[in-house]
């Protein structure tokens, strides 16, 4: 009986160490990279009170008074002149401004006929008009990013704004991609008969850098014994996680098998998903090696699938991996296992292509989601469903 997949990603988590190497890098070089530690607000922000618009600091005392109030200073963005507050005036003041103390309004200047040392207010105002406090968006010491987050562009952005120029990331995960195939050429060499081109490690490649994952390297081998695991072990003291791709079938030179009984301990071999049912995965001098389908779009699903598992309990993220959405066009007929289906999704309405070879990767081009069709049932107009969303690959 094939071992469901549910139990192939407990499998993985339980024998994938959390990160616990940690290093300070400069804020430009952490997007996506994860945090290590919790990140505090420094001081309040906005550190002082400002304006929300162009026009003029008031004050509520004399909201009800006289609508023509007396100019007595300006201050623009990046002033500090705290005027003191005199009855019906106006400091004249910018977008961003400091507003001095006392004046607890600001009122636009579209709201005003301004004329040489002083203004008359057209409108009615009330404290806090267009008036950001000091500590508004966060307080000092509040929690701004929380430890084990991936760093995004928003993310930068409040580092920045809070004067962090460095922060602690831990150690990027290191991941090695190795080829398995007598018949694989790398891009560039000269074309021969009977040969391919190696091309699926080139697809992971991009994903794992994007997701600021440290790849150590990426080569061919071929199918003998002797050069598989001379590999595996040349890779595994830079590595984390090796993934491998083809060998893991039944074929006579299907070898992953067997080198890993020799060199360490076969995890699990064949688990119940479609396509890439003989998924194996393995552990050599203490690292993971998951070993892909050699059918490109097999072994892109066993990544999608079973890679991140990995990547999370590392990192120690907490990341959903499905969405849900309903399938509007296309249908699949009952599967005897648990498929993953290349599809389109907007706005959580799934389109569902009608091609479906393992060996085709043209199809992916336009492909931003996996369905899963779940064991023994079919899908059809209306169906919800589960899907990770993959974004532009």
């Amino acid at each position: 009986m094939l071992l469901n997949v549910e139990k192939a990603k407990e499998i993985l988590k339980q024998n994938i160490e959390k990160a616990s190497e940690i290093e300070e890098i400069d804020i430009d070089d952490a997007y996506n990279r994860v945090l290590a530690e919790d990140v505090l607000a420094k001081f309040n922000n906005p550190p002082y009170p400002k304006s929300a618009m162009d026009g003029y600091a008031v004050s509520s005392k004399d909201s009800d008074k006289l609508s023509k109030k007396k100019i007595i200073g300006t201050n623009y963005a990046g002033d500090c002149n705290d005027f003191d507050y005199e009855e019906n005036t106006c400091v004249r003041i910018m977008t961003g401004a400091f507003v001095p103390k006392c004046y607890d309004a600001i009122v636009k200047q579209e709201d005003c006929d301004a004329f040489d040392d002083y203004i008359e207010i057209k409108k009615t105002y009330k404290p806090f008009d267009y008036y950001i406090k000091e500590g508004e968006d966060v307080k000092e010491n509040d929690l701004l990013i929380p430890k084990n987050t991936r760093i995004s562009s928003i993310h930068l952005s409040i580092l920045a704004s809070n004067g962090y120029a460095k922060v602690k990331v831990y150690r990027k995960l290191k991941v090695a991609l190795l080829s398995t195939g007598s018949e694989l050429l790398y891009p560039g060499e000269e074309y021969k008969p009977g040969k391919i081109y190696s091309s699926t490690t080139f697809t992971l490649k991009s994903i794992l850098k994007n997701s600021g994952v440290e790849v150590v390297e990426q080569k061919n081998c071929l199918d003998h014994e002797d050069s598989i695991i001379r590999e595996i072990k040349n890779l595994t003291p830079k590595s984390d996680v090796i993934i491998t791709t083809g060998g893991v079938s039944v074929g006579d030179k299907d070898l992953m098998e067997s080198c890993m009984g020799k060199i360490g301990e076969v995890l699990f071999h064949r688990i119940a998903m479609k396509p890439g049912t003989p998924v194996m995965a393995s552990k050599v001098d203490g690292k993971i090696v998951l070993s892909c389908s050699g059918s490109p779009f097999a072994a892109f699903c066993n990544f999608e699938v079973l890679f991140w598992d990995l990547y999370n309990k590392y990192y120690g993220l907490n990341v959903k991996q499905f969405e849900k959405g309903k399938v509007v066009k296309g249908s699949m007929k009952t599967s005897r296992l648990q498929r993953y289906v290349r599809c389109f999704v907007k706005d959580s309405e799934i389109t569902i292509f009608d091609k479906h070879k393992n060996s085709m990767l043209q199809d992916l081009t336009n492909c931003n989601a996996l369905l899963l069709q779940k064991q023994n049932e079919s899908l059809e107009e209306g169906s919800i469903v589960d899907y990770i969303y993959l974004g532009e690959i």
